[in-house]
């Protein structure tokens, strides 16, 4: 594994073991929309801790604030720690925006290749993973302000394939939408699945600190979501 940092912005270390974004095993339910506890005037209170299954750490929250409303939806459209930054989004074009940020930077270090994960960080930060065609795969930090990093790079193995599909702003734009009608909180996670029945899974955090795995279809239909309680 090979480490690359921005003299710019603050080093970052990784552990000696490939870190894998999260896979998710789907729990069918009825279909039925999940909704989150809404404060008055219409944004999410979270407090507590967001689990997950990397990093369950990187989005631990204490105290919330009422997070800013999308200039185009009107819904929430991050939820803010008290004191910290603003953690997740309902907001696709964001999303893309980040994962352009991180795309440019990987490939001026001649790294890269098609975005097929993006995981939101506790800093308010994301991490966006490039997979190539070779199965090389790069992680970029994506901060607040911009600034940009590598994370971690890892060089593909016999078992490694290219990507099955990219993140591409049509393809985010759906599944935020997909998502979102959903559970109604903020999109925390997408990650493109190649276990060949959901291509995409998406975490959402609600308003009552619980999170909901959500597996989509090729055609952004929801398969199977799962409920993980801030109290459970």
């Amino acid at each position: 594994m090979t480490e690359h940092s921005n003299p710019e912005t603050t080093p970052t270390t990784t552990g000696p073991a490939k870190k894998a974004f999260p896979k998710r095993t789907a729990l069918l339910i009825g279909g039925g929309v999940l909704a989150g506890a809404l404060l008055v005037g219409g944004g999410i209170a979270i407090g507590g801790a967001l689990d997950d299954d990397d990093d369950r750490d990187d989005l631990a929250l204490a105290g919330a604030t009422q997070p800013a409303a999308s200039s185009e939806t009107g819904a929430p459209s991050s939820a803010a720690p008290a004191g910290g930054a603003a953690i997740g989004t309902a907001d696709a074009a964001e999303l893309s925006d980040i994962i352009a940020t991180a795309s440019a930077f990987a490939a001026s270090d001649g790294l890269g290749g098609e975005p097929t994960a993006i995981d939101a960080k506790r800093d308010g930060g994301w991490e966006v993973r490039f997979e190539a065609a070779n199965g090389d795969e790069t992680e970029v930090y994506v901060g607040t302000d911009g600034s940009t990093r590598i994370v971690e790079t890892d060089p593909a193995d016999g078992d490694d394939q290219g990507p099955t599909g990219s993140l591409d702003e049509s393809t985010v734009a759906s599944i935020v939408e997909a998502a979102l009608a959903e559970a109604d909180g903020v999109i925390t996670d997408i990650d493109l699945d190649d276990d060949g029945r959901s291509p995409y899974d998406v975490t959402v955090l609600l308003a009552d600190r619980s999170t909901v795995d959500i597996d989509l279809g090729p055609d952004f239909a929801v398969l199977g979501t799962d409920v993980d309680r801030e109290d459970d």
